[in-house]
C-alpha cells in the first residue's frame, strides 16, 4: 500500500526539525538538505512547494534521509531521545506520550522511508497534538 505525507506533515518536519527562522540561515541545514536531495535525485533548487506538487511520492524517503542525517534514525530505528533533544524538549507530557505512541507505530516499520512515513501519518491522524506541537515553537 502506497502512503503519502500530507502537506501539514511535511510542514510539521521542517518546523520540528529546523525552525523556520533558523532554515534559511543554516549551511549546516543547507548541507544536509543538498546531500537528501542528491540520494533522492532530486533538484538541488527543488522548492518545498514543488516537493509536494511534482515529488510527493518521495517525501517519506525525503522526511527519512533527513532524520536519518540528524542521527533521528538510526540503524532503521527512530531514535526518541534525539527527536525529543531536537524539538520538543519542553512539550507537555501529554504531547510527549503520544508522540511516543507515534514513535512506536514508527518503529514497527522498516526502511526510513516507511519509518517516516508511517511517523508524520500518525502525527497527521492527531491533529490535536499536532497542534499543540506547533503552540510549542511559537514562543
Amino acid at each position: 500500500m502506497k502512503r503519502l505525507l500530507s502537506v501539514p506533515s511535511v510542514c510539521f518536519l521542517v518546523i520540528c526539525m529546523y525552525g523556520t527562522a533558523v532554515a534559511k540561515h543554516d549551511s549546516q541545514l543547507r548541507k544536509v538538505v543538498d546531500e537528501c536531495k542528491d540520494e533522492l535525485n532530486l533538484p538541488k533548487d527543488l522548492t518545498l512547494p514543488e516537493m509536494i506538487e511534482k515529488h510527493e511520492d518521495q517525501m517519506g524517503c525525503y522526511a527519512g534521509c533527513l532524520l536519518r542525517k540528524q542521527k533521528v534514525i538510526v540503524d532503521g530505528k527512530f531514535i526518541i531521545e534525539e527527536f525529543e533533544k531536537k524539538t520538543l524538549s519542553s512539550a507537555e507530557q501529554e504531547v510527549k506520550d503520544k508522540y511516543i505512541e507515534c514513535v512506536d507505530t514508527a518503529n514497527k516499520e522498516t526502511g526510513e522511508c516507511e519509518i517516516a512515513t508511517a511517523f508524520f501519518e500518525c502525527i497527521n491522524k492527531n491533529y490535536e497534538l499536532f497542534a499543540k506541537i506547533l503552540k510549542v515553537f511559537d514562543h
